[in-house]
């Protein structure tokens, strides 16, 4: 009877120590959040650039920001292509994507999806193809501002854009989405008008929109702070001032509840 109970016993010790290690992991699952993106050294960078410039040659044209990644700001090259089938410039652009995968952290190109495949024939100037891919995807949410874009001419293929590695998720004690946008009620949003700065104050009619064509959703937002790139995770809120297309997005970190920040998304 002695050994059963002492059995029994190691068996509960066992259990509730599982217990409490699974408990912890649980609270320190988002320590690591956000991830944070830091710009690299002079030394660093000059490493990157060498190693990019054995890619280049003559036959690729691309540049990095200062964390390594290939820009996304980079002046557009134009010329002309002799190519006339849709599925080798995608092809194409695709294998360019798989050449420069270190700087553009994309290994595996069949997860990239075709926003927009053009060939610029019927203009005066141009005949090159413009191939763009849709932003990255991780873990199930899009990752804002990480579009692909590859220009393709006879003489060169230019690369544009990146995608981020392995951002951390936040998984436990997020903010609702009904919290979130309970949150941005209230808030006063600044914009350019016609003459002057205006403002606008979001109600419940301004969030909640018959017919909307877009609803709160999670993001991943690349935001930039004192020169870090912090990967935060969002609700993005659609603002609207009066039709079924939002007029602003307001942005909520799904941990703190704070608002990251808030895009304008029309000019007068």
């Amino acid at each position: 009877m002695k050994n059963i109970t002492s059995v029994i016993l190691s068996l509960l010790l066992f259990v509730s120590c599982e217990l409490f290690e699974d408990s912890t992991d649980q609270k320190n699952s988002n320590i690591e959040y956000p991830t944070i993106i830091y710009p690299l050294s002079e030394t660093e960078i000059c490493k990157l650039q060498l190693e990019l410039y054995s890619l280049l040659n003559s036959e690729y044209l691309a540049a990095l920001d200062e964390y390594g990644f290939i820009r996304s700001n980079w002046k557009i090259n134009r010329g002309s292509s002799s190519i006339s089938d849709e599925n080798i410039a995608i092809s194409q652009a695709k294998a360019t994507i798989n050449t420069f995968s270190q700087f553009t952290n994309i290994t595996d190109t069949s997860i990239l999806i075709v926003k927009e495949a053009t060939n610029q024939s019927g203009t005066p100037f141009f005949s090159d193809w413009i191939i763009s891919f849709e932003n990255q995807s991780y873990d199930n949410i899009e990752v804002l501002s990480t579009e692909i874009m590859i220009i393709i001419t006879d003489n060169i293929i230019q690369i544009i854009g990146h995608h981020y590695p392995d951002i951390v998720i936040p998984d436990h004690d997020l903010i609702s989405l009904e919290d979130a946008e309970e949150s941005v009620i209230g808030l006063e949003l600044t914009y350019y008008g016609y003459a002057d700065i205006d403002t606008f104050v979001v109600d419940e009619n301004s969030i909640h929109v018959d017919n909307a064509s877009e609803e709160t959703t999670m993001k991943i937002l690349p935001f930039e702070v004192d020169e870090n790139i912090e990967l935060r995770v969002c609700w993005r809120i659609p603002i609207f001032m009066g039709s079924i297309y939002p007029d602003f997005y307001i942005f909520i970190d799904t941990v703190s509840g704070d608002m990251i920040t808030y895009k304008t998304l029309f000019i007068c």
